[in-house]
């Protein structure tokens, strides 16, 4: 506990609880910093120190630079929030990208090439043959040599061969898909190992049902499972959180707009804009939407408090002044899931009040939403028959109208 003055630039040396592990290497320790005391502001602060010890460490003095946004001047608390470890026995490797063959996979690797810098990293699949043509497409494309990469062979289907791939490591990113089917594998061997796991996944069943079954297992071996990684929902969560953090005040709800402008299946380069794996997941995602209830009452107990106001639904169809008075819909994405489950984690461990979210999508041409409700029509219907859901996933580019194929979007429709 400290005393912090008014708009105080600097907080002098503060004395902390010591820390004290001799089997294990300290990277970063992070606190937040939260006024108390009826006088405080909302304001909220973080402060990191950074370590590089191979060693155990005593940690009982931190210097910190906090800018205070707001007039303050009340007692603050410091409490250990994050703790980042990892395991002191030699690992080969710091990073395998599995499922490195795949469309996710190559863009991950691209963002490797630029991330990973100074880390020992691998790619990992399940056919030594493609993995190399990956490799030798992005090391054409990137201009970067890529001989020394590690490929190691791992598949879904062969639990030893993931063990022993998360063994190498101290995290795996995995960019397998439909996660429904092979994300569990891959979270097990990671948990059984001491390894951290990371994923794109936008599958809410998939992400809270591994949450429900391996939470405690992983908490018990200091793992991270970090599932929604990618556009869903990085942008949607984080940017919740960005926004509370540089408001004045509380933030009460938030409504997320996704902009879509569909002129014509990739009118640049015409080709699809949706790749087959997302067309999958969106296919049995739907057809076993119930499972979801039955899924949170386990996981969660109850439903979250009613705060007021309350964030009312808009129509199905409407325009809004918030999105250039374009033509809205509700966004079937993942994203609302995401951040309410955060949202939950916040208010369960720091018993902060749970933004309420809304998610649309919007379209500028009314011609266009009507196009996307048909087919969004016919697709809900489809996917919840067997026969229904074979049609859809082996005719994915007349059922989309062109919007996607095996291939997924090309790279120039990306760049653009």
């Amino acid at each position: 506990r400290h005393d912090i003055p008014d708009a105080a630039p600097l907080l002098p040396i503060i004395n902390l609880p010591t820390i004290h592990c001799p089997h294990v290497r300290f990277h970063r320790v992070l606190y937040r910093i939260r006024p108390t005391g009826s006088s405080t502001t909302q304001s909220h602060f973080r402060a990191e120190r950074s370590l590089s010890t191979a060693h155990s460490v005593n940690i009982n003095t931190c210097l910190f630079f906090i800018r205070c946004q707001n007039q303050v001047h009340a007692s603050v608390s410091f409490r250990e929030i994050i703790l980042c470890t990892m395991a002191t026995e030699q690992r080969d490797l710091d990073v395998i990208i599995f499922g490195a063959s795949g469309f996710t996979g190559k863009y991950t690797i691209y963002e490797g090439i630029k991330l990973l810098d100074g880390l020992k990293w691998a790619i990992a699949g399940r056919s030594r043959d493609k993995l190399n043509k990956i490799l030798k497409e992005v090391e054409a494309k990137s201009g970067k040599d890529l001989s020394d990469t590690e490929l190691v062979i791992a598949d879904v289907k062969d639990a030893d061969s993931l063990r022993k791939m998360a063994a190498r490591c101290r995290i795996v990113i995995n960019c397998c898909g439909p996660y429904r089917f092979y994300g569990e594998p891959v979270v097990k061997a990671c948990i059984e190992a001491g390894t951290h796991h990371v994923d794109v996944s936008g599958e809410p069943q998939y992400m809270e049902r591994m949450q429900l079954e391996y939470h405690e297992q992983a908490k018990e071996k200091g793992v991270y499972v970090v599932s929604a990684c990618g556009f869903d929902s990085i942008p949607a969560d984080l940017g919740t959180v960005f926004l509370e953090q540089q408001f004045d005040g509380t933030v009460n709800s938030v409504e997320t707009f996704l902009e879509a402008t569909p002129k014509s299946p990739d009118a640049a380069t015409g080709g699809a804009v949706i790749h087959y794996g997302t067309w999958e997941s969106a296919i049995y995602g739907l057809a076993h939407a119930n499972e979801l209830r039955g899924l949170r009452s386990k996981l969660f107990g109850s439903r979250l408090p009613n705060f007021q106001p309350r964030l009312k639904d808009r129509p199905l169809l409407h325009r809004t002044k918030f999105a250039d008075n374009r033509w809205s819909l509700p966004f079937p994405g993942s994203d609302r899931s995401v951040v309410m489950r955060s949202q939950r984690y916040f208010y369960d461990n720091e018993k902060k009040r749970p933004i309420q979210m809304k998610a649309y999508v919007t379209f500028g041409s009314l011609i266009h939403v009507i196009g996307v409700i048909i087919i969004s029509a016919i697709f809900a219907l489809m996917t919840r028959y067997k026969i229904g859901r074979q049609l859809l996933l082996k005719y994915p580019g007349f059922f989309s109208a062109g919007f996607v194929s095996h291939e997924g979007p090309t790279e120039a429709s990306m760049e653009n």
